[in-house]
């Protein structure tokens, strides 16, 4: 009764045949002894049937569990002899390809059950799922098994976006094509050329709209292999290039925006808001750093200034950057920019450290208690684990929300 049982639960009853089988009680497993029962074969690589044996060997199995039991296969299989003479296989192993694939050490059910869960949750999410179902293995082991798989076939979208992305960032670079109205990507090209993305659209063709950066490479690309396609910038793009424009407007204009926020906090402390704090923060730069910082900002302005006076002269960017001493994106950057870009500093200014202390500050302030390093000795017996430096710069702007 039993061994009608476990001959229900083999894959494939017509090729194989349940010859013994033992429970482990101590190890929590069931070894079952499985033979290949199938008569006639036909060799993998012409075709030609056979029924002659050359050997017998034996390979283990890993199957899927059964309750609490891991399940192992003793099968015994055999070697065939090719009855054609112009096949270049003389002997080979029988296929169960409904069960097994060739040299692997599982079932083909117990292969597919972990190709799920890797590519449902990845290497290491699916080893710790794996392990708590009863199964030992690997990270790479589920990655293997997920690399092995066919890619799905290219269904061609209506709406493709066509972006770059790094296989290693400032050195080699590909490009991913996304299908925008099913939101996932349908292929990656080796580089981010136009003949690459021109050789794919020509394949593929059908493509109604293309969405793309500014990149002269993917433009270009688009025309050459679908010149019916309407080209369109994406949000993304269009938001990203605005905030590279304002910015460079705003480097620009550094000096004046410093002295607009100067006379805005002026005129709010001289209105008596009792919601904002007033600091001003202490410099605690030395001279020699100071120097240093200035001479710095010199080389700078005059690197600045080089650029754009080789520029005017029809100099090759590349041949600036060399002559300079800098990198070829400064000089783009530079060139760029309609004034000498200044450094930004930092934009958070410590806000989200502080943000827990707020409250606290403004009570302090509004008591009376205008030094700033005894705030800072207090919010820090409060928990405050920041520098003094990013109280001090917060205090100039804090208000109440």
């Amino acid at each position: 009764m039993i061994t009608e049982l476990l001959q229900h639960l083999l894959p494939n009853q017509q090729s194989l045949g349940l010859v013994d089988w033992d429970f482990d009680e101590n190890e929590h497993q069931v070894l079952l002894t499985i033979a290949s029962v199938q008569t006639v074969v036909a060799c993998p690589l012409c075709g030609q049937t056979t029924h002659r044996i050359h050997s017998h060997y034996e390979r283990t199995l890993q199957d899927l569990r059964w309750a609490d039991y891991s399940v192992k296969w003793q099968l015994q299989v055999r070697k065939f002899f090719c009855l054609n003479s112009d096949c270049e296989r003389r002997i080979f192993t029988e296929r169960l390809s409904e069960v097994t694939e060739p040299w692997a050490r599982r079932t083909c059910r117990l292969a597919k059950q972990l190709k799920a869960i890797g590519l449902a949750l990845g290497g290491a999410a699916g080893v710790r799922l794996s392990r708590h179902l009863g199964i030992n293995l690997c990270r790479n082991t589920i990655l293997n098994l997920i690399a092995k798989l066919p890619l799905p076939s290219i269904v061609v979208p209506e709406v493709l976006g066509v972006d770059d992305f790094a296989f290693r960032k400032r050195q080699s670079y590909g490009t991913i094509l996304v299908d925008l109205e099913q939101h996932r990507p349908i292929a990656l090209l080796k580089d981010r050329s136009s003949a690459t993305l021109t050789q794919w659209l020509q394949e593929y063709q059908g493509v109604q709209v293309l969405s793309r950066d500014r990149s002269k490479e993917y433009r270009q690309g688009m025309t050459q292999g679908s010149p019916e396609s309407i080209q369109v910038a994406d949000r993304f793009h269009l938001l990203h290039n605005l905030t590279e424009v304002l910015q460079q407007i705003f480097r620009g204009h550094r000096t004046e925006l410093r002295a607009l926020e100067t006379t805005h906090h002026s005129l709010s402390a001289d209105t008596g808001q009792e919601t904002l704090l007033i600091a001003e923060p202490i410099n605690m730069a030395t001279k020699c750093q100071k120097e240093q910082t200035q001479q710095r900002h010199q080389q700078r302005l005059a690197n600045y200034q080089k650029i754009w006076q080789l520029h005017q002269q029809d100099w090759a960017i590349p041949v600036i950057a060399q002559r300079v001493g800098v990198s070829s994106r400064t000089v783009k950057r530079y060139l760029q920019a309609s004034n000498f870009p200044e450094r930004q500093p930092r934009s958070d200014r410590g806000s989200k450290i502080l943000i827990p202390y707020k409250d606290y500050l403004l009570q302090r302030w509004n008591e009376g208690i205008h030094q700033v390093t005894k705030l800072f000795e207090e919010i820090q017996q409060r928990g405050y684990n920041g520098s003094y430096m990013t109280q001090a710069r917060l205090c100039t702007a804090v208000t109440s929300s």
